[in-house]
């Protein structure tokens, strides 16, 4: 048994430096990925994100020395998930077509569970922020962006994708993954779900994405799986007044005057 002078009573003071309100590390980037996606890195501050999470500043601060830090450990975080997945698919024993199939459904599937992911990400990339500029970021981003290109390659050299700059192709195929979910204002009118987030348009997409990325490569359609018709009528055309149709046996005033004549 401790002596009592070893024991710490309920009463006693926190030791310095250890917040009130303890945050999970992961819930923390999680929060402030969303506050970066929306405004950017240079309009998003320490205390707009303490207040977001519901915590001090100086909790923050707890975790990261710098507002920096904490956007770089956010991106950081996301383009290793990412990286990883696009690794994984390069190493994976199997058939080309069903390892890039089920990459593009991974994909998918993780930008969909982290709805701001795509929206940073994009962001970043079109503003140039420290993360792009910064040795460790840019290296990551390369390293992801020539394991899509080997992938490609590979496809290529097994004539199951079409002859083409590989290059203009992985970008092509990042931006397929990435604009569906960085701009859900717009990309929600399209589905008949509530949100492009929703579990049943997330696998709506997966369906999509599949047959996009076969498309643009060149690859023959998959049949199995294959994904829904397009709907005519979409979400956002909902609420939309329709035409009113004619009463039968009225004719427009100009095709009875030209009856007459004749």
């Amino acid at each position: 048994m401790s002596p009592p002078s070893a024991r710490r009573s309920s009463s006693e003071p926190r030791r310095p430096g250890r917040p009130k309100n303890p945050i999970e590390r992961s819930e923390l980037l999680r929060r402030a990925g969303e506050v970066f996606a929306g405004g950017g890195f240079g309009g998003s501050s320490m205390s707009d994100i303490a207040e977001a999470v519901g915590i001090r500043k100086a909790s923050i601060f707890h975790h990261y020395p710098s507002k920096e830090a904490l956007y770089l450990a956010v991106l950081t975080e996301i383009t290793a998930d990412l990286g990883g997945l696009v690794t994984d698919a390069g190493v994976r024993e199997g058939d080309f077509l069903d390892r890039i199939d089920r990459l593009g459904e991974l994909v998918t599937d993780y930008l969909g569970r982290h709805p701001r992911a795509a929206a940073l990400l994009l962001r970043e990339l079109v503003d140039g922020g420290p993360f792009l500029f910064g040795t460790q970021g840019r290296a990551m981003l390369d390293l992801t962006l020539a394991a899509i290109i080997a992938l490609i390659e590979e496809g290529i050299a097994e004539g199951l994708v079409a002859e083409q700059d590989p290059g203009h192709l992985a970008i092509s195929i990042v931006g397929i993954h990435l604009l569906w979910f960085a701009i859900p204002r717009l990309t929600d009118g399209l589905t008949l779900s509530a949100t492009i987030f929703d579990g049943a348009a997330i696998e709506e997409r997966r369906a999509w994405i599949v047959a996009q990325v076969r498309g643009v490569i060149g690859a023959p359609p998959k049949r199995a799986g294959a994904p829904p018709a397009p709907r005519k009528a979409r979400a956002g055309a909902k609420g939309k007044a329709k035409p009113k149709a004619r009463p039968k046996g009225k004719a427009k005033k100009g095709a009875k005057k030209g009856a007459k004549k004749g």
